[in-house]
């Protein structure tokens, strides 16, 4: 499922100054439009397809994983 990317440092990168490069946590789970277009930040709709318990966004992984799964 690609929701987006993400990079990951080395684990010293930070290790002199342990504060730098770390955003505060949200404290407000509610995000008003506003906020989300001054961000830049779009919405959109999109399909998951559910199988066994997992949603899948991509039907090919959803067809892959159960056409791996024996018939009952």
């Amino acid at each position: 499922m690609m929701l987006g990317s993400s990079t990951q440092k080395a684990c010293g990168d930070d290790a002199a100054n342990p504060q730098q490069n770390r955003e505060a946590p949200m404290k407000d789970n509610h995000i008003d439009d506003a906020e989300l277009t001054r961000l830049g930040i779009e919405r959109v709709q999109t399909e998951a397809f559910l199988w066994g318990g997992y949603r899948y966004s991509n039907l090919s992984d959803a067809v892959a994983a159960a056409r791996r799964t024996p018939k009952r």
